[in-house]
């Protein structure tokens, strides 16, 4: 005899006969690994293929049921995929940030740091480039060193596009 442990699970499709037979599989399972008896193995494949088979039908039953009793076919449907596919529909959000060594956990603290971050993250890679290309300080030298720096870098990712130094004047807005 079997002794089966009951769990408390979100999966209420698997039932207690599902459990066993599972843990019996999984006895089988163990015989057939240390036996090379072709009826033994026949016997396994066959009782993997109706268990399978069982479980399938548990889980499709508990859809319906779920389908059947909601008031929004369609989002019920979803969570359900999502649910099988292992997605999880909770929303993770931020609980602390570490800004200069220490945790912030203001939301809007953080939505501030993130923002000057982002704000001045395009001028510091300018500056970088500018600083381990050329030490000249001339600020017509400075465009044409960022230019001339992203030329190098996506010339050959984009091989069709010819580029030309643009002056602002040149724009119509």
């Amino acid at each position: 005899m079997i002794k089966v442990n009951k769990h408390l699970s979100h999966n209420s499709w698997i039932t207690l006969g599902i459990r066993t037979s599972c843990q019996h599989k999984r006895v089988l399972y163990l015989k057939l690994r240390n036996n090379n008896n072709p009826g033994l193995m026949k016997y396994f494949k066959d009782y993997c293929s109706i268990l399978s088979k069982v479980i399938k039908e548990a889980k499709r039953m508990e859809w319906d049921t779920h389908i059947l009793n909601s008031n929004n076919i369609t989002r019920t449907s979803w969570k359900l995929m999502n649910r099988e596919m292992g997605k999880d529909c909770k929303n993770y959000r931020f609980q602390s940030l570490n800004i200069n060594g220490r945790s912030i956990t203001n939301h809007q603290i953080i939505a501030n740091a993130l923002s000057d971050h982002f704000t001045t993250f395009p001028t510091m890679i300018s500056q970088k480039i500018y600083a381990n290309n050329y030490s000249t300080t001339s600020s017509d030298n400075n465009h044409n060193t960022i230019s001339f720096s992203l030329n190098q870098v996506c010339r050959n990712s984009f091989p069709n596009i010819k580029y030309a130094v643009l002056v602002l004047g040149k724009l119509r807005i």
